[in-house]
């Protein structure tokens, strides 16, 4: 991995809202190629790392790079349109819309063409095998296929890095297989990933590396066959099933 190219640097991101610290002071490296997940309790500040990185929040502290350019405190729709992407925890496709037009929506950050925002969809879509759904409005689609359907939104704004935030909630475990595999294929297409999960068996079969944050703190970095062993992190998250590993 030491030969892969930096992608994404966060340099002692502090965030505070008020009185309270949500993020203190984390460093995170992302190399090029890479799936790299963040895991901790809810209220770890995962999902705030992300809203720092998107530029929902600005940092109290610290900076961000991306390809060596410093995006610290940019506007959500300039740092998407820098080739950065997400999901959000919360899936909301436009109910009254087709995944069509969802994705064209995603497509449309990129040019102002609907022709060429129909073609990019079409073919997001069909690289995630939603291509039998194009003309259900998304209120009718089943909770995997909504969460497919935020995938390729999300892709259609062509990014180079991919945040994922807990694409695996709700789904069944043959769903879960079915996401591992879209995103190790999305991996494979050139597109980096940035992972939040809940899902043990996801991260450990997907992750090249594992960040865990605790109270807005990373607290362990390494392999995903290493994590499991270490001790506080099966105090603070994993628990005692993982402790004879």
């Amino acid at each position: 991995m030491g030969s892969m190219k930096r992608l994404l640097e966060i340099d002692q991101i502090k965030k505070n809202f008020g009185g309270l610290t949500a993020l203190l002071g984390v460093d995170l490296l992302v190399s090029e190629g890479q799936i790299k997940s963040i895991i901790g309790p809810n209220g770890a500040g995962k999902t705030t790392l992300f809203n720092v990185i998107t530029g929902f929040h600005r940092p109290s502290e610290g900076r961000i790079l991306f390809r060596g350019k410093n995006i610290t405190g940019l506007p959500p729709e300039k740092i998407a349109f820098s080739g950065i992407g997400r999901t959000f925890q919360l899936v909301k496709p436009f109910l009254n819309m087709t995944p069509l037009e969802n994705v064209m929506v995603g497509a449309l950050n990129r040019t102002s063409s609907v022709r060429e925002a129909y073609k990019k969809a079409m073919n997001v879509i069909k690289f995630l095998g939603l291509e039998k759904k194009v003309k259900i409005p998304a209120h009718a689609l089943t909770i995997e296929d909504r969460k497919h359907l935020e995938l390729a939104r999300s892709l259609a704004t062509s990014p180079s890095l991919l945040l994922l935030d807990e694409v695996m909630a709700g789904l069944n475990p043959a769903e879960v297989n079915v996401m591992i595999e879209l995103i190790r294929k999305i991996r494979d297409d050139g597109v980096t990933i940035l992972l939040i999960e809940h899902v043990m068996h996801a991260v450990l079969t997907l992750s090249d590396e594992v960040v865990v944050v605790n109270y807005g703190e990373k607290i362990y970095e390494g392999g995903p066959q290493s994590v499991v062993k270490d001790p506080r992190v099966i105090e603070v998250y994993l628990g005692e099933e993982y402790s004879f590993l």
